[in-house]
């Protein structure tokens, strides 16, 4: 499907989503069924499950719908005009490129590699959005004219950035590909050597509070940065009202192939495969939530459930497992008492919450990974 033409301006979008009231625009969206197709804007289709990031707080960002807002991005003056040509990419092409600074890259791929490159190679300097494990995002912007890789992540510059030197090690690689093509032209660009070009980093300090809105600071490092500094400053209070932005932009877009024309899902076309499921004795007791919940919600309800359950020998099942690096396990009467908040928390569920920390995928994003030693090890020496 084609975009819409360039000369749509995204300011014009955004001050007609102003105007529309967000609460009558989330109970619109959350009357559809789940699957229900609500946007379409270029190769992008989000349903209303992948909406509802943007309809409640405290919620992860998935790729579609940063790639979605980036097209809309796209075409907007800022992005090709007053001296800065600006190649925005997507989530899916920067996890290319990542690949590609890590695997070898097959001789199928070369002749889209080679128009990609074509289209790098037009522009003064490419953003590309980078995910860390799928539990961070941040922007990572290729300056041609100052020969230098620029990093805005709003937790600062102590993460890791060996997700930045592989999508680097990557594009290089792209780009020395297309060189080996006749007629090759540079352009404006120094040189194709990116993995060697300085890296800095242009915020010191974490300025999210919270650990879901990284993907709603990244579209904003996206809009504002102008190559030298953000244009316009980008705080936590921000991101709530434009996080509802979004959800009504995307929908209310000219953009959106589908806007006022929803698709409803059918489950006929769902393949359901069962290998590898097993069921091991659920419990007796079942609850049907509403969802979306937000997560208050979805706590208050799950310890409503918990604490509902009083048979005896219920109580004394095992409720969570874990293997490594020794067995470990916690019982419904264990998850009560903590629940209770009447007695000090016993051994196991101290062991517990210290391997969960342990295992946290943020924890290894660290220059400086902590080291976790719960109470079995720490008594032992």
């Amino acid at each position: 499907m084609s975009v819409a033409p360039a000369e749509m301006d995204l300011n014009e979008i955004k001050e007609n989503a102003c105007a529309i009231n967000f609460t009558e625009m989330k109970e619109y969206i959350m009357s559809f069924p789940s699957k229900t197709k609500l946007v379409n804007i270029h190769d992008t289709t989000l349903t209303r499950r992948d909406l509802e990031c943007l309809l409640e707080d405290e919620i992860w960002v998935e790729s579609e719908v940063i790639n979605a807002y980036i097209y809309c991005l796209r075409v907007q003056d800022k992005f090709c005009t007053a001296g800065a040509r600006v190649f925005l990419e997507t989530t899916y092409d920067s996890g290319i490129l990542k690949r590609d600074g890590e695997i070898p890259i097959s001789l199928e791929s070369h002749h889209h590699i080679v128009e990609k490159v074509l289209k790098y190679l037009q522009h003064d300097m490419l953003f590309i959005p980078i995910n860390m494990n799928q539990t961070h995002w941040y922007l990572s912007v290729v300056n041609i004219e100052q020969r230098e890789i620029q990093v805005l992540d709003s937790f600062g510059s102590r993460m890791s950035r060996a997700d930045l030197q592989l999508t680097l090690q990557g594009l290089e690689a792209h780009l020395k590909i297309a060189s080996k093509m006749n007629g090759f032209n540079l352009g404006t660009w120094p040189d194709i050597d990116v993995t060697r070009w300085t890296i800095k980093e242009y915020i010191q300090d974490r300025i999210q509070s919270d650990g879901s809105s990284c993907g709603l600071f990244m579209l904003q490092f996206i809009e504002y940065w102008t190559g030298h500094k953000l244009s316009h400053p980008v705080t936590q209070e921000d991101v709530k009202p434009f996080r509802q932005k979004v959800a009504i932009i995307l929908h209310e877009s000219d953009l959106n192939n589908i806007k006022g024309t929803p698709e409803y899902h059918n489950p006929a076309d769902d393949i359901i495969d069962t290998d590898g499921v097993e069921i091991l004795d659920p419990p007796p007791a079942m609850v049907v939530l509403r969802m979306p919940l937000n997560k208050n919600e979805l706590l208050c309800k799950l310890r409503g459930h918990i604490m509902s359950i009083h048979n005896a020998d219920s109580r004394e099942k095992e409720w969570i497992r874990s293997s490594k690096p020794y067995p470990l396990s916690i019982s419904l009467r264990q998850l009560q008492d903590l629940l209770k908040n009447t007695r000090a928390i016993d051994v196991d569920s101290f062991n517990m919450v210290v391997r969960v920390n342990a295992t946290d995928d943020i924890q290894w994003a660290k220059d400086t990974p902590y080291h976790y030693m719960d109470l079995r090890f720490s008594v032992s020496y």
